[in-house]
């Protein structure tokens, strides 16, 4: 038997392309406008973890440097 998807249900699928990683959620519910709000909050999710990821690297790099630069200076 092959189980599919009833006919009465909506797929909603976003995919973004970046520069590194690109992103992809989907989901499958009875109403649309349902859909639409979980992918985007997932997308939102991930967009924010790129973010936090980014912004992380670019604070450790910049307090190295920073403590290099104290520690020459002295």
């Amino acid at each position: 038997d092959h189980v599919g998807l009833p006919t009465n249900k909506f797929k909603c699928a976003i995919n973004l392309y970046f520069k590194g990683a690109d992103l992809f959620a989907e989901d499958y519910e009875n109403d649309l406008y349902a859909s639409i709000d979980l992918v985007t909050k997932k997308i939102q999710a991930q967009l924010r973890k790129r973010h936090n990821k980014i912004i992380t690297r670019h604070h450790s790099v910049a307090s190295k440097a920073k403590e290099e630069l104290q520690t020459a200076s002295v």
